[in-house]
């Protein structure tokens, strides 16, 4: 357990994909290949055990079932939050690594004012979601097409969950963790029994905490640094 578990320094990660560093540019895309998928789902199993939850993520793909089609990155499977409306949950879960270095990704820095941060919040908002058609995007929108859960888990309520780096909330709120009713225009455009959709902000959660550094679950991602001390030396070494 504990080699799977990387410490992450919360002012460093949110300069590099807030702030875009000058030194950063072209680097944010094979960073975020490296580790997004599990610095997405860390950051979600943190917060809820943060907050008195039992968290798993599961190793199984999610996908549903057939050989074509859409596929999402992660099942996590929470028990006992009571912010949930069921005692057990298994989200299928999307992670986009949207930052400032992205197309039209704008700066955020550490420094913004309560205001600011709210307002940049709206935009990206904006962006993601209208209110009658749903999400904007299909490279998102498609959490909202249902998977095959993993074998075994009985009668385990299934819940969409968008998991994104960006800033966001419809008002600007502090909230990190919020969901949405799924239009009904999307609903039946995407073929999609799901009524709501959730949403994780994991900018918004680190800005949140009072820590300099917090350990998060990262499997995939200290394998694949362990790969790379291996395969590769020191600069100038």
């Amino acid at each position: 357990m504990s080699e799977s578990v990387l410490q992450i320094r919360i002012r460093r990660l949110l300069e590099f994909f807030d702030g875009k560093p000058p030194d950063s540019k072209k680097h944010a895309t094979a960073i975020a290949s490296v580790c997004g998928e599990d610095l997405g789902c860390g950051l979600l199993r943190h917060y809820f055990e943060a907050h008195r939850a039992s968290v798993e993520v599961r190793p199984e793909p999610c996908t549903t079932g057939k050989r074509k089609g859409p596929r999402l990155d992660r099942w996590v499977r929470v028990q006992g939050a009571a912010e949930l409306a069921a005692p057990d949950v298994l989200f299928q879960v999307e992670v986009k690594m949207w930052s400032a270095h992205a197309i039209g990704g704008k700066h955020l820095s550490l420094g913004a004012t309560s205001e600011e941060v709210a307002d940049y919040k709206r935009q990206t908002w904006q962006k993601e979601w209208h209110d009658v058609e749903g999400i904007k995007k299909a490279p998102l929108a498609k959490v909202l097409h249902r998977m095959t859960p993993p074998p075994g888990l009985g009668p385990v309520p299934i819940e969409p969950l968008a998991c994104l780096w960006t800033a966001l909330h419809p008002d600007g709120g502090a909230a990190c963790l919020f969901s949405r009713p799924v239009p009904e225009r999307q609903r039946r455009a995407l073929d999609t029994d799901f009524q709501r959709v959730w949403f994780f902000s994991m900018s918004a959660y680190l800005r949140s905490l009072s820590q300099r550094t917090i350990r998060v679950y990262m499997p995939d991602t200290a394998r694949r640094i362990g790969w790379l001390s291996q395969l590769l030396g020191a600069p100038g070494r």
